[in-house]
């Protein structure tokens, strides 16, 4: 099965309710993939910071219109995991589709649940639900995807700034990207993200670098979850 094995270095976002402090990692992640094709793959690496081991229980939510549920497709492993002190844990995530399943977009909500935290007078972090999202079919990008209204100058503190806007009319949501490269196309000066562009939304953008307006060639946009060329822009 051909997988994309990516590793997001994440941890769950707290709100802690205690002033105590929590040594666990404050970030968040995302899942997005196509899952029809063997695509619908991810893992997470959680890091616990503290001398006390950290133990989570892993459940789906089922998104409220049946019809675009995918909880039912997912496997989760491990369901519980048990973070060492000053250690690490993995949940892999992966989803498959059922075939025959209708083009369109899927989704169900990730839930991390306490069941242990040894660390004395301590209260329990409340930990924001992560949504899963995926998508069944071709999005065609192609003729989905457009980008209008790139600018490109030099702001106050001499930084090449790229300001645009992204619109994505597919039912896929797009993680975007932008690669710079130099005036042969040979040399990838920088590469940054954009954002994330929702299905059927418009995203504006503004990306600043140390690059040289001289050297600079052309910009790619392009979907940073497969790494495929969205569009092409030649510097004016």
């Amino acid at each position: 099965m051909n997988t994309i094995n990516k590793i997001k270095y994440i941890s769950v976002l707290f709100f802690i309710l205690s002033s105590i402090s929590f040594s666990f990692d404050v970030n968040h992640g995302s899942f997005d993939h196509r899952i029809d094709n063997g695509e619908g793959y991810e893992e997470y690496v959680f890091k616990n910071h503290d001398s006390d081991s950290i133990i989570y229980s892993f459940s789906l939510i089922p998104n409220s219109i049946d019809l675009k549920d995918m909880s039912k497709w997912i496997h989760l492993s491990p369901k519980i995991l048990e973070i060492p002190p000053y250690g690490t844990g993995t949940l892999k995530i992966f989803v498959k589709s059922p075939k025959n399943t209708p083009n369109g977009s899927y989704s169900c909500t990730l839930v991390t649940t306490p069941i242990s935290v040894k660390q004395q007078n301590f209260k329990m972090p409340i930990v924001v639900p992560m949504t899963l999202s995926g998508y069944v079919g071709n999005p065609h990008l192609d003729k989905n995807f457009k980008v209008s209204n790139i600018s490109e100058k030099l702001d106050k503190n001499k930084k090449y700034q790229i300001n645009g806007d992204v619109f994505n009319s597919s039912f896929a949501n797009i993680q975007c990207g932008i690669k710079i490269w130099n005036k042969d196309k040979t040399t990838l000066l920088n590469q940054y993200s954009i954002g994330e562009c929702k299905s059927k939304s418009n995203l504006k953008f503004t990306i600043k670098s140390n690059n040289s307006l001289d050297n600079i060639g052309c910009l790619e946009i392009y979907d940073m979850r497969t790494n495929k060329t969205l569009c092409f822009i030649n510097k004016k």
